[in-house]
């Protein structure tokens, strides 16, 4: 149970810093202080501002600049990207493997969800939809695994899923190059690949996991590993949760 009286400074730094962009909320402590973990900083569970004291302490201070929470999945679901795009059978072949293992590995506490339409094109309709599958498996704080068509983090910009993308790399470009050409055919489909991977490659900051270079084992123990340390992580909100009114 939490006790004790939350410490403001850390509203007026997040405000001022306009660091805060997603909150796994567990429970409100009062009107003005949720019990939560911000989406992609290391804190763990803490008092965090509500909407409510945020927009009070904005037009008190006049400030339009303040950002407002937006509530992330409790449990963030995983999607498994690279080394290229998901169509290429490269793709596939280093992901099957991982899949299997975790889904053996994890059995009883992992749920998956699989889209019955392209991440890419969907419509607001579908968006909601798919939000509101991600966040009713989320709640029952099991891990969640989304296993969709998308290549990239940019395609979930337009859903409130704020996934943990696990980013299998391969840094040896030549190796990465001769791998695309053994299993694609076409050298249009090669070119595509090649600029695929290089996007992803570049673009790989905001992943949570990246997977590189390594053998299955390896690579299947590091998911395990991270997976075990999210879910102790996150078993905090369960704790706070049964005592917070």
């Amino acid at each position: 149970m939490a006790t004790g009286t939350p410490e403001p400074v850390s509203e007026l730094e997040a405000q001022r810093e306009e660091i805060v962009d997603a909150l796994a909320k567990a429970h409100p402590y009062n009107a003005d202080w949720w019990i939560g973990r911000v989406v992609g900083h290391e804190t763990g569970m803490t008092f965090v501002p509500s909407e409510a004291k945020l927009m009070s302490v904005r037009s008190d201070a006049g400030d339009e600049c303040v950002k407002v929470y937006q509530q992330a999945p409790v449990m963030r679901p995983l999607v498994l990207l690279g080394p290229t795009s998901k169509e290429s059978e490269l793709t596939r072949l280093l992901h099957k493997p991982l899949l299997s293992y975790i889904r053996e590995k994890f059995s009883g506490r992992l749920l998956t969800i699989k889209p019955d339409q392209s991440v890419r094109s969907m419509t607001a309709k579908e968006i909601r939809l798919l939000d509101g599958d991600v966040f009713a498996a989320a709640s029952t704080m099991n891990l969640v695994l989304l296993d969709s068509d998308a290549s990239y983090p940019g395609d979930f910009e337009g859903t409130k899923l704020h996934p943990q993308f696990i980013y299998v790399k391969i840094s040896r470009q030549k190796v990465l190059h001769n791998l695309i050409r053994q299993l694609t055919k076409s050298s249009r489909d090669q070119q595509i690949q090649v600029e695929d991977a290089r996007y992803l490659y570049d673009n790989s900051s905001n992943c949570s996991l990246v997977i590189t270079d390594s053998n299955v084992d390896d690579a299947c123990l590091n998911l395990e590993l991270f997976l075990e340390s999210y879910w102790a992580s996150t078993r905090s909100v369960m704790l706070l949760g049964g005592g917070v009114s």
